[in-house]
């Protein structure tokens, strides 16, 4: 068993041999192709991370902003409706609350429009600071784009500059070398930029988070403030509307 498997290896080099004999650029062809799926490999890696970071990072952050909005509108809301029982309590008590229901109203219908535009600014940030690293990513995608072409190119542009196959050799293994030597470049720049992208995602959504947190935890300690201030309003509200409570 071990001999026939000797013997096909034998004619396959054989086979292979002739092949080169017959077409003296097809080894450089293999060689190309090396190095062109080499590129297509780091290609390859890049856009999927350009992908998955774009798609991942917009998820975390729509799933950020949608549950902030959800707190500060509860949290809103629960602050009118505590308003809106403690001005029915001084309208039952004969008091006159108006004064008291518009300096509630405007001030949380103001907070409800100020925390949208935080929110919104909290979410520019995260943005801008993932753009940078995805920016960068970019880039790199279009060098290797340009260096795939300029590899496809190597043999159809040697075949055009050289005469007979000792030069042609000699003009593709140049070329393959200097490409090889920009590959080289690109890979240790892809793994900077990608260490780089995975830091600044993970930094924008904490921030994210942080900022939205502080947010929601601002809102709710202004409804408690309106609703304490709403109670002694009503409280100390007079039974005419001569007199202002603020």
């Amino acid at each position: 068993m071990r001999n026939v498997i000797w013997v096909l290896a034998l004619l396959c080099l054989i086979h292979v041999s002739k092949q080169d004999l017959l077409d003296p650029t097809a080894n450089l062809e293999r060689l190309v192709n090396l190095q062109k799926k080499a590129t297509e490999f780091l290609l390859n890696k890049l856009v999927f991370l350009d992908k998955q970071t774009r798609q991942n990072f917009e998820l975390k952050i729509n799933d950020i902003k949608a549950d902030t909005l959800l707190n500060v509108n509860k949290l809103i809301n629960e602050a009118f409706e505590n308003v809106n029982s403690s001005i029915e309590k001084g309208k039952k008590e004969g008091k006159n609350v108006d004064e008291c229901y518009d300096y509630a109203k405007t001030n949380l219908e103001t907070k409800n429009e100020n925390a949208n535009a935080e929110l919104e600014k909290c979410i520019d940030t995260a943005n801008r600071t993932i753009s940078v690293p995805l920016s960068n990513v970019r880039k790199v995608i279009e060098q290797v784009k340009t260096l795939m072409n300029e590899i496809d190119a190597v043999i159809p542009t040697c075949r055009g500059e050289s005469s007979g196959i000792i030069k042609l050799q000699a003009c593709v293994m140049k070329n393959l070398y200097v490409h090889g030597k920009s590959l080289k470049g690109l890979n240790a720049d892809a793994d900077m930029i990608m260490k780089n992208t995975l830091f600044l995602y993970a930094r924008a959504i904490t921030d994210a988070k942080s900022c939205t947190t502080k947010l929601i935890s601002n809102t709710r300690t202004f409804g408690v403030d309106i609703i304490v201030r709403t109670d002694n309003c009503v409280r100390n509200a007079p039974t005419d509307n001569s007199t202002s409570i603020y």
